[in-house]
């Protein structure tokens, strides 16, 4: 079905990952994944395709505010981590 953007990908695992909780199953090859789930989708009544953009958007949207509120990784504020304390001997 053609070349898929990185979003689009991940905006098609979140739509099977609802789809699985509903009990769908995804037996097909992995290289087959993004279009078997695209063609399930087209099958589906236009409310309920509808309903499932709603939720992925809201998915999508709680991801991105979810990754916003995480503190900032040391390695992409250019400071490095501490380095671990070793752990005590065992007794």
């Amino acid at each position: 079905m053609g070349t898929l953007s990185n979003r689009a990908k991940e905006r098609l695992k979140l739509l099977a990952g609802l789809l699985r909780a509903k009990g769908q199953k995804f037996t097909m090859p992995r290289d087959q994944f993004y279009d078997e789930v695209q063609a399930l989708v087209k099958a589906l009544p236009q409310q309920r395709q509808l309903e499932l953009k709603d939720l992925v958007d809201w998915l999508e949207d709680y991801q991105e505010a979810e990754r916003s509120l995480q503190p900032e990784s040391p390695s992409s504020s250019g400071r490095r981590a501490p380095k671990a304390k070793p752990l005590p001997p065992k007794l």
